[in-house]
């Protein structure tokens, strides 16, 4: 196999992942938005004022749907029939690394964010409140996205680097990383009193 990056190969690595990720993943997610659909149908007709808090319930679902789907994308390297499929297609390390971003980056914002737009529309449609989408995805929205697509890397390492529960094993290691960096800080911030002391004495 060329070891060379090769766009046909790495189209058609993402339409494969694509079949074997997306249909376990649109079953948990469709009973999800069918669940925020009939939320937001609900809240536009009886109680309009607060449709607005139906944003943060979608991006709260958008980050944690997205971070359990990055973190499972390489799920096929923890079983050991599949895993020999897996690491013998004839796709470079590369192509496999960047097929599998894509999947659970760009296009997992394009697929749901146009989801939760076809929410927005039709629950306001219904209930005849005026449609703007400046007041849904507006700057506020484009932040969003922005920081989900760095927090997102930290999920998708976690996703290469560890073997079984990525997930949960890539947020231990993010609550480890915070607690010693807050006990390095406060270790120099203690040094640093003392010495400020001692010179003050």
């Amino acid at each position: 196999m060329n070891n060379t990056f090769n766009i046909k190969r790495l189209s058609q690595f993402i339409l494969r992942q694509a079949s074997m990720n997306f249909t376990p993943f649109f079953i948990g997610i469709g009973g999800i938005f069918g669940i925020l659909l009939i939320i937001a149908i609900l809240t536009a007709h009886f109680n309009p004022n607060d449709f607005g808090n139906i944003f943060p319930l979608g991006m709260v679902i958008f980050f944690a749907s997205g971070f359990i789907f990055t973190s499972g994308v390489f799920s096929e390297l923890n079983s050991s029939g599949k895993s020999y499929s897996f690491l013998t297609l004839p796709v470079s390390s590369l192509e496999k690394i960047i097929g599998s971003w894509l999947l659970t980056s760009p296009v997992y914002i394009i697929v749901y964010n146009l989801l939760l737009a076809i929410i927005y529309f039709i629950s306001t449609i219904s209930a005849g409140i005026e449609t703007s989408t400046e007041s849904f995805f507006g700057t506020s929205f484009l932040n969003i996205v922005a920081i989900y697509a760095v927090l997102q890397t930290i999920f998708f390492l976690g996703a290469c680097a560890f073997k079984n529960y990525n997930f949960l094993k890539t947020l231990l290691s993010i609550f480890l990383f915070f607690v010693i960096l807050a006990s390095f800080a406060g270790s120099l911030a203690g040094i640093s009193s003392r010495v400020r002391w001692r010179f003050a004495t």
